[in-house]
């Protein structure tokens, strides 16, 4: 019997080229292709009685002049799909702010914030710092702007319960009183929705006072960019959840939803009674009755399915392009190609439509990804243990390129009424992004069986075998030519006509006889007199008899203190899922103790496994030293 690793070949699972997605070893779809089930993220959102109580016309002039009359009027939001979000941060890179689909890269830009929600995005950044902790000035402040005071425990904590803000909106307001009093009603109403739909923290329920300094001058409330601000903390949520750091995932992914309705239409409900949005806010279309027959629904496999399966004409790239849009949904409309930095008080998020030209009607060429914007430029900042912080001084870079935002428009002469994206770019697209999330051939015992990666590698095996022949000398070999025509006879019959012309994505070949792992590795604490609970799971998950298998990689980084270990960018060499021969890894040497480690003992290694050896011992030295000094 032949031996395994000539018998048998295997599947590139990362991107051929890893210098785009740098960090796909710590991303969600790392884990989805060695087994591990997705969970799915709570989406935090809250909106009270905002949709229940009547409002007064005096308090939505108000909330007109304030820059959110047009949200209001758009109605209550549908609820949030926790599925949808989660297939779609499967999908969302951090390194480019982009998802990543078969079509090619599509993102929400700040044309979608205001189309959809008419919020304004060509304003003053949203920063600032917090005046004072004082509880006796916000006092004052609450009865002053708000007409209430906060309950003991939001004074204590600086965040209001949005319940104590919705209680508010119980007492009815007539039309015989003075101005102050509509100004203070208008407030409360802005608070609960940029606390509950547009910048929602990952508590849900929640709102720092800061914020209330915003709404202090209604006429400066509306020269802020609030459609910047929502983007920031949307890119920031996505972020932290596509890199597996949390499952409480906030920002507005309401919006989110509302953009993958728009623009994909294999997932979207049936409007039972389209309400007509000639100039009004988009969102107002995904109001009302809806039948989701034909949509997807509570089940990320077939979202995933979907999306894996996409052609290019299921994915709208201009959707509002024949819509006649209301003034504040295109009043922006000069940075909507801008290539700047978004803001919301201590997050900055770069904004990059140049990667999704094709959504603005300018066609789509290879643009390399220059910066890496998740160094020390833009590390992520959260605000425990900075309450002191002045971030207009912190972000003062940030904040200047924002005010530049005019200078860097992308502006192009080749514009196109379709979407076009140039054969440099899909190409370049197909070796930088990860064309399988999930294992080919690998039969789900139970639920939704998923078909989308064994179709995508058929697709691909007959791409091979066209191009293949396409070398050959077919000149009295008319067996050559008939195998040909039947290859491109069947990509055609499988609606993949539109691809023969590409280069076929993965190169390397598959071992479908691989386990799947069906579960993440846990470890468990060692018992006295035998295994540990996480290896006896091992037992039963994988068969130690079988000597192809290959554990998944870690899902983190191999970063430890002031030791650094190179890898691929999470490709099939990190997993042993390619033939291809693993480039050479950079040396890992010590630098206190100048010996070369080999990359071998310190790679996700906690220090209290480390071997106690000469070198393990320095090496524990050091991680005991560094976090102390963390």
């Amino acid at each position: 019997m032949a031996s395994s690793s000539t018998s048998r070949r295997r599947l590139l699972c990362g991107p051929e080229d890893p210098s785009v997605l740098y960090l796909q070893r710590q991303h969600v779809s790392n884990n989805i292709w060695a087994g591990v089930p997705s969970e799915d993220v709570r989406c935090r959102r809250y909106e009270g009685i905002i949709w229940d109580v009547p409002i007064n016309p005096r308090v939505l002039a108000v909330i007109d002049e304030m820059g959110f009359g047009g949200m209001l009027r758009c109605g209550q939001p549908k609820d949030i799909d926790h599925h949808l979000i989660t297939a779609l941060i499967e999908r969302w890179r951090p390194e480019t702010h982009t998802f990543h689909f078969p079509v090619g890269e599509a993102t929400v830009s700040l044309e979608d914030v205001e189309v959809l929600w008419g919020l304004k995005t060509d304003g003053e950044p949203l920063t600032g710092y917090i005046p004072t902790k004082d509880v006796g000035y916000w006092k004052d402040v609450c009865l002053d702007f708000l007409g209430f005071i906060p309950d003991a425990v939001d004074l204590k904590e600086m965040n209001w319960k949005q319940t104590s803000l919705s209680n508010q909106l119980r007492i009815e307001l007539s039309d015989d009183h003075e101005q102050y009093i509509y100004n203070q009603r208008a407030r409360v109403y802005c608070l609960l929705l940029l606390g509950g739909l547009l910048i929602p923290n990952a508590t849900g329920n929640k709102i720092p006072f800061f914020y209330l300094q915003f709404f202090m001058d209604i006429e400066q409330c509306g020269s802020y960019s609030w459609g910047g601000a929502t983007l920031a903390c949307l890119y920031h949520n996505l972020c932290e959840a596509a890199l597996g750091k949390r499952t409480d995932v906030g920002g507005a992914l309401t919006l989110l939803q509302l953009w993958a309705w728009e623009r994909i239409p294999i997932i979207r409900p049936q409007m039972l009674n389209p309400t007509p949005v000639d100039y009004l806010p988009c969102a107002v279309a995904w109001t009302g009755r809806a039948s989701y027959v034909k949509a997807p629904g509570h089940c990320i496999e077939t979202f995933r399915d979907q999306f894996s399966t996409m052609h290019a004409n299921q994915f709208i790239w201009r959707p509002y392009v024949n819509r006649n849009l209301a003034d504040i949904c295109v009043a922006g409309r000069p940075i909507w190609t801008s290539m700047t930095t978004l803001i919301c008080w201590n997050m900055v998020e770069p904004h990059m439509p140049q990667r999704v030209l094709r959504q603005f009607g300018i066609v789509q060429p290879y643009i390399p990804l220059v910066d890496r914007f998740h160094g020390t430029d833009f590390t992520k900042q959260d605000r425990r243990g900075k309450a002191g912080r002045n971030w207009v001084e912190w972000h003062a870079k940030h904040i200047q390129d924002w005010h530049n935002r005019h200078d860097t428009v992308y502006v192009d002469l080749e514009y196109s009424f379709e979407p076009v994206a140039t054969d440099e770019y899909m190409d370049w697209f197909r070796r930088i992004t990860v064309v399988y999330l999930t294992k080919p051939g690998v039969h789900a015992p139970e639920g939704f069986h998923e078909t989308a990666a064994s179709h995508h590698y058929a697709v691909d095996t007959l791409h091979k075998i066209r191009h293949f022949l396409r070398e050959q000398d077919m000149s009295g070999r008319p067996d050559l030519f008939t195998i040909s025509r039947m290859v491109e006879h069947g990509l055609q019959i499988c609606g993949e006509a539109e691809t023969m012309d590409y280069r076929h994505s993965q190169r390397s070949e598959m071992d479908i006889e691989v386990p799947v792992r069906q579960k993440a590795k846990r470890r468990g604490k060692k018992k006295v007199g035998g295994q540990s609970s996480s290896s006896r799971m091992d037992t039963q998950l994988v068969d130690d008899s079988d000597d192809d298998f290959e554990a998944p990689p870690p899902p983190r980084s191999a970063v430890r203190g002031r030791h650094s270990v190179s890898h691929t960018g999470g490709t099939g060499e990190d997993i042993g899922l390619s033939d291809q021969q693993s480039p050479p890894r950079s040396s890992v040497r010590d630098d206190f103790f100048d010996v070369d480690l080999e990359n071998a003992v310190v790679e996700d290694t906690p220090p209290s496994r480390i071997p106690k050896t000469s070198i393990g011992k320095g090496i524990r030295s050091l991680f005991m030293r560094k976090r102390r000094d963390e």
